[in-house]
C-alpha cells in the first residue's frame, strides 16, 4: 500500500505531471515525494518526486528513494533542470546529463526521460499573469506578506526567463530501481557515522570522533558521497562549505575533505571503480556554475592528485610551501605587546578581528581567500572539538595599535603557525613573536603552510623552504571557472584544512 508523505509541493509541477501524464501516474499509484518522512526501507512501489531539488539535492533524493521502493521500483522525477552554464550564476539546478548519470549510480535504470517544457512555459505564464491580476488584492490579505508575494513574483519571473533563453527545461524521468551493480553510491547520513568512523581508521589509522565528524559535516556544514559494495561501506568523498572572497566578491567554496576508499576492493581506482564514482558523483551534485559551491579546493597529495587529474576530475591551480624557521628568544621591536584571544564572542574582540580581517582582504582583492571574521575564527579556533590553538593578538605603540592576530598549535616537538589575519606587512612580526611562543612551548623550530604564491610574505633569511608533497586542486569535471583563472590566485595556510 503506497504512502502519501507531503502534499505542499511547490508548482508548476503537480500541474504539468497530472496535466501531461496523469494516465502514467495513476496506472502505477504514484504518491508524492518522499521528504522529511521516509517510510519504511522497501515499502513503496513508485514514488513521484515533484521539483524535489527546491528541498534537498539530487543524491539525497535519489538515495531515500532507493532505501523506500521495493526492487524494481518505480521512480518518477519531474523538475527544473539546468541545459546549460552560461556563467556564474547561482541558480541551484542540476545539469540534465548529470541527473541521468547520478540516477545510474545510484542504482537506477532510466527508462524514459521526457521534455515537458512546453507545458511548464505555458503554466508559468498562466500563473504570472494570475498573480500579477491578484496581486493588489493579496497585498492586502493579512495571509500573505509583501515578502513572499515578491518573492513568487521574482521566483515565477526567473523561471520563465531560463525556460525563454534555453538555459532549462522541465524533465519527466521515470526510473527503474535495479539490483545494485558491484558499487552504488548515495549521499551521507549521519547515520552512517559507524560505518564511515571504521573506513577512516582503516584508510588513515586514526580514530575519527562523532564530535570531529560533527564539527565538519553537522549542521549541513558539509556534504558527502559515500559508495556500496553491497551492505558494506567501501568509498567516502566528502566536503566543506566554505565562505570565500573571490577575487574580491562573495562566494562559496567547498573544501574537499576525507576521500578515502577501501583498498581491499579490487578495482578501486579504475575509472568504474568507486573512488571515481564518488568523487565524479560530488561535483555534479554541489560545485560549479549553478551550484551552491562556485569552486572546490582540497590538499590531496601529489600521488593522489595525479590520480584525479588521469580521471579529468582535477587540475592544479597551487602548491603548498612548508616554511621553517628555528625558535628564537630575540626581543621584539619596542612597544610591541601580546595578549591571548579567549574567543570572538564579545563585541570588542569582535571589532579587533573584523578590522584585521578588512585590512587583510583589502590587500587580497585580486586571490581568493577563506573568510577570516569573527565567525570563522570562533568555529575553526575555539569550537575545534580535537585540537588546542593558541590565539594571539599582537599590538604596538602606546595607542595599542592592532599588529595583527596569529593562531599557533604545539604539533609535538614542532610548533606550528596554523593561520594569520593581519595585512602583509605585519606578516614578520608575527613571525618573530610565534618564534618567541616557540621557545615558551619547549619546540625547537616554528612552521607553516603557505601557497606558493605568497610565500615570499613570510620568507626572510632565516626561513628554510621544504616540499610537504601537497598540490591544491579544482574541479574540471563540471563547468566553471577556468583553472587558468584560478592558478596562483589561492592564498591558503594550513587553518584552511580540516586536518591540521
Amino acid at each position: 500500500m503506497l504512502q502519501e508523505l507531503d502534499t505542499s509541493v511547490p508548482a508548476p509541477a503537480i500541474e504539468i505531471a497530472t496535466e501531461e501524464h496523469a494516465r502514467y501516474l495513476r496506472s502505477h499509484g504514484v504518491p508524492t515525494a518522499v521528504r522529511d518522512r521516509p517510510p519504511p526501507a522497501g515499502s513503496l512501489a513508485a514514488i513521484l518526486c515533484l521539483e524535489a531539488t527546491a528541498y534537498e539535492d539530487p543524491l539525497e533524493v535519489l538515495g531515500k528513494a532507493y532505501a523506500a521502493l521495493v526492487e524494481d521500483g518505480r521512480l518518477t522525477i519531474v523538475e527544473e533542470m539546468a541545459l546549460e552554464r552560461p556563467g556564474a550564476t547561482y541558480d541551484g539546478l542540476c545539469l540534465a546529463p548529470h541527473w541521468e548519470a547520478l540516477a545510474a549510480r545510484c542504482g537506477y535504470w532510466v527508462e524514459q526521460v521526457l521534455d515537458l517544457s512546453h507545458v511548464a512555459k505555458e503554466v508559468l505564464e498562466a500563473r504570472q499573469a494570475a498573480l500579477c491580476e491578484r496581486y493588489a488584492e493579496l497585498r492586502r490579505s493579512a495571509r500573505v506578506s509583501s515578502g513572499i508575494l515578491k518573492g513568487a513574483k521574482a521566483h515565477l519571473s526567473a523561471q520563465l526567463d531560463r525556460l525563454r533563453r534555453g538555459e532549462s527545461g522541465f524533465r519527466l524521468i521515470h526510473l527503474r530501481r535495479r539490483s545494485a551493480e558491484r558499487w552504488r553510491v548515495s549521499h551521507m547520513e549521519a547515520r552512517y557515522f559507524e560505518p564511515l568512523a571504521e573506513l577512516f581508521r582503516k584508510v588513515f589509522g586514526q580514530e575519527m570522533s562523532r564530535s570531529l565528524w560533527e564539527w565538519k559535516y553537522g549542521a549541513r556544514r558539509g556534504q558527502g558521497v559515500i559508495a556500496w559494495h553491497g551492505e558494506a561501506l567501501v568509498a567516502h568523498y566528502g566536503g566543506i562549505t566554505r565562505e570565500i572572497l573571490y577575487f574580491g566578491a562573495p562566494e562559496h567554496a567547498c573544501q574537499i575533505a576525507d576521500v578515502m576508499v577501501d583498498s581491499t576492493e579490487r578495482g578501486v581506482l579504475t575509472r568504474r571503480g568507486p573512488f571515481f564514482l564518488t568523487a565524479a558523483s560530488y561535483p555534479e551534485a554541489h560545485t560549479g556554475y549553478g551550484a551552491r559551491h562556485l569552486i572546490g579546493f582540497g590538499f590531496p597529495s601529489r600521488r593522489h592528485m595525479k590520480l584525479a587529474q588521469t580521471h579529468g576530475l582535477y587540475a592544479e591551480v597551487a602548491g603548498i610551501v612548508e616554511l621553517v624557521w628555528p625558535a628564537s628568544d630575540a626581543p621584539l621591536p619596542s612597544g610591541c605587546r601580546t595578549s591571548a584571544l579567549s574567543g570572538p564572542d564579545s563585541p570588542a574582540t569582535a571589532r579587533i578581528v573584523n578590522g584585521l580581517w578588512r585590512r587583510m582582504r583589502a590587500e587580497l582583492a585580486e586571490a581568493i581567500v577563506g573568510v577570516r571574521d569573527p565567525c570563522w575564527l570562533d568555529y575553526r579556533y575555539f569550537r575545534h572539538p580535537q585540537h588546542a590553538y593558541r590565539v594571539l593578538l599582537l599590538e604596538r605603540g602606546v595607542l595599542r595599535r592592532k599588529v595583527g592576530i596569529l593562531v599557533l598549535r604545539r604539533d609535538g616537538e614542532r610548533c606550528e603557525l596554523v593561520d594569520v589575519v593581519a595585512p602583509q606587512a605585519s606578516i614578520r612580526l608575527l613571525l618573530a613573536v610565534a618564534r618567541r611562543e616557540a621557545v615558551g612551548l619547549g619546540c625547537a623550530e616554528v612552521y607553516c603552510w603557505i601557497t606558493e604564491t605568497y610565500a615570499d610574505r613570510f620568507v626572510d633569511p632565516d626561513a628554510e623552504r621544504r616540499d610537504p608533497d601537497i598540490a591544491v586542486p579544482t574541479s574540471v569535471w563540471t563547468a566553471g571557472p577556468p583553472p587558468e583563472r584560478l592558478r596562483g590566485r589561492w592564498w591558503l595556510m594550513s587553518g584552511d584544512t580540516d586536518f591540521h
